[in-house]
């Protein structure tokens, strides 16, 4: 497949799949905060795990949105730097969270930390690139410290939801493309001929808080 998004989102639903059929797996491989550090694959395999059909929709509709902008502008290789990077970055902010006990020591999954990088990279490099968000038209580089604002001050709500996850993915991902752009971080290719403006209707804050995985308090192994 020579869309990496569409590869992405492909492997995305056969893990769903398999969680369907095999829901033990779910807790397997998800990022339980408290064996994360023995585990560190956990960092990853949570990225690709989801928590139903509305968390996996929403998430994959963002994947596929922002996705396909960034890779008309990156390689494949820069593409899986960030998208990985964003999902383990979001992930060990989301444990810092919980060692400040900022946040709740609750499992997380999904793929909204990695989506969140894919979506602070496009702000960079598509800075006015404008979405409908929440049906008001917004350029994605005021749309992104909108996103940062609201995870900022999501991170401090004790709800169960892993806004610390978004927060981490959306800074990796505004690094990454600060450096792409500036060609620190390999170089940005001939964009395709995209439309300036994007009409669809975004909700970045709520259609990707599905990280918030089980509803179960867990102690961490130093209380």
């Amino acid at each position: 497949m020579k869309s990496i998004t569409l590869t992405l989102i492909l492997i995305i639903v056969v893990v769903f799949i398999i969680q369907l059929v095999i829901p033990s797996i779910t807790s397997e491989f998800y990022f339980n905060p408290v064996l994360a550090m023995s585990h560190p694959y956990m960092f990853v395999t949570s990225i690709f795990l989801h928590g139903g059909f509305m968390h996996i929709l929403f998430n994959l509709y963002a994947l596929f949105l922002f996705g396909m902008i960034a890779e008309s502008k990156i390689n494949k290789k820069e593409y899986l730097l960030v998208f990985f990077g964003a999902g383990i970055f979001g992930n060990f902010v989301y444990y810092l969270a919980i060692v400040l006990n900022i946040a709740p020591v609750v499992p997380a999954l999904g793929a909204s930390g990695a989506i969140y990088g894919i979506m602070g990279l496009v702000g960079i490099l598509f800075p006015d690139v404008v979405l409908f968000l929440l049906f008001f038209p917004m350029k994605m580089k005021y749309a992104v410290v909108l996103w940062f604002i609201m995870e900022f001050l999501g991170t401090f709500n004790m709800v169960g939801i892993a806004h610390a996850a978004h927060l981490g993915g959306l800074i990796f991902g505004v690094v990454a493309g600060l450096l792409i752009k500036r060609g620190v971080l390999g170089r940005t290719k001939q964009a395709s001929n995209h439309s300036n403006v994007y009409n669809v209707s975004y909700n970045g804050t709520n259609n990707l808080n599905g990280d918030m995985g089980i509803n179960r308090e867990y102690k961490l192994p130093w209380e």
